[in-house]
């Protein structure tokens, strides 16, 4: 299943490789982007994490898989999403993005977020998707809901980044 390449309108979304390093690791240690998400990372801790990402993956497992967008004409590189089944019975996933900064506003988190959606359904008979937004992301929560994601609980505390406890949201979106 880690072969899986999903297509839209104006994306291609492929599992992690090589050409989605330097992005990935830009992300994480970026403090605009991490903003909403956990402290940046170090160089170190990125590449670690961009590693854990780009493991092989198939539908019994219980780590995430990490998509690299690229736009499909131009073939430049936008983001990643990814998904992390919670529970096999009862088929319940987890969903997480992270765009670059000059990506943003274009519709690409929306066409990616659609697509993966699509393939959780038809691919690996999903149930329900969860995704957790801070309750300061505005842009994530519009496209959650946008995307047919309901406001299911507020989580306090849920994170710390840069020192300060950090309100989340729980969006879920039953997708059978």
């Amino acid at each position: 299943m880690n072969k899986t390449i999903l297509v839209t309108k104006r994306l291609t979304l492929a599992p992690l490789n090589e050409s989605d390093k330097p992005l990935f690791i830009e992300l994480c240690m970026d403090p605009g982007v991490m903003e909403h998400c956990y402290d940046p990372s170090t160089l170190e801790e990125a590449e670690a994490g961009f590693e854990a990402f780009a493991q092989p993956w198939d539908s019994n497992s219980h780590d995430w898989l990490c998509f690299g967008i690229t736009e499909t004409n131009t073939g430049d590189k936008v983001g990643n999403i990814s998904i992390k089944i919670l529970d096999h019975k009862t088929r319940a996933a987890e969903v997480g993005f992270l765009l670059s900064p000059n990506k943003q506003g274009r519709g690409y988190a929306f066409e990616a977020l659609e697509a993966l959606v699509k393939f959780a359904v038809t691919a690996l008979d999903i149930q329900t998707l969860i995704a957790i937004c801070s309750v300061n992301n505005v842009s994530s929560i519009k496209l959650l809901e946008k995307s047919g994601f309901i406001r299911t609980a507020l989580l306090k505390n849920n994170v710390v980044i840069n020192s300060e406890y950090i309100d989340d949201y729980r969006y879920e979106r039953a997708v059978s």
